[in-house]
C-alpha cells in the first residue's frame, strides 16, 4: 500500500494463514498519479462566503454582557446551544415571549430547536441591551439574506439609539443652563 499524499511512504501487509504460512509477496508497482477533474460548480452557488450547509448546531456563549456570536445561523431543524460563561446570571428570552431559559447562573447551558425557517430575536432578560438572533433557514443563500437583512436592522437601531442619546444629552444642558 502506498500514500497518496506522501508517494515515498509504502508498505506492505501480510496475511498469514493458521499456520503461520504467508502467500509469496506480490510486488508493488507505482501507479501514475490521477488526472485532475474540474468539476464546474453549481448554476445556483451561494455567494462567496457563504457556507455550502448550515450547520445542525450552533453555539452561542454570554460573556461580558454580551451574546458571542451576536447573530447565529442554524439548519431548520437545528439546534442551538447557549452557554453562560459570565460571572452575572443571564437569560435567553424570545423577543415575542415564545422561549425562556430562565436564570442561568455561571457555566449553565440552555438549547432550543428551531423547526421552522425565520428569524428569532432574543434578549437576557436582566440584561436588556444583550440582544442576539438566531437564523434558522433551509439554505446558505436565504440563510445571508436573512443575515444581512439583521445586520441592517442592528445599524439602524444603533443610529437611533445615538441620536436619542444626543437629543437628551442636549436638553440635559439646556435644562442645567450649559
Amino acid at each position: 500500500y502506498l500514500c497518496t499524499l506522501h508517494p515515498e511512504m509504502v508498505g506492505t501487509v501480510i496475511v498469514v494463514d493458521a499456520a503461520g504460512n504467508a502467500p509469496p509477496a506480490t510486488p508493488v508497482t507505482e501507479q501514475p498519479p490521477p488526472t485532475p477533474v474540474t468539476t464546474p460548480p453549481p448554476a445556483n452557488t451561494p455567494p462567496a462566503g457563504t457556507p455550502a450547509t448550515l450547520p445542525t448546531l450552533a453555539e452561542v456563549t454570554m460573556a461580558g454582557n454580551l451574546f458571542a456570536p451576536r447573530t447565529v445561523t442554524v439548519a431548520v431543524g437545528g439546534t442551538v446551544r447557549w452557554l453562560n460563561n459570565d460571572t452575572r446570571p443571564h437569560t435567553v428570552t424570545a423577543a415575542d415571549n415564545s422561549f425562556d431559559s430562565g436564570i442561568m447562573a455561571k457555566n449553565a447551558t440552555f438549547e432550543r430547536v428551531y423547526p421552522t425557517a425565520g428569524t428569532y430575536p432574543y434578549v437576557c432578560a436582566i440584561h436588556p441591551d444583550m440582544t442576539g438572533t438566531v437564523v434558522a433557514a433551509t439554505n446558505p443563500a436565504a440563510a445571508a439574506t436573512a443575515v444581512a437583512s439583521v445586520a441592517t436592522q442592528a445599524k439602524a437601531k444603533a443610529k437611533a439609539k445615538k441620536a436619542t442619546t444626543k437629543k437628551t444629552k442636549a436638553k440635559a444642558r439646556k435644562t442645567r443652563g450649559f
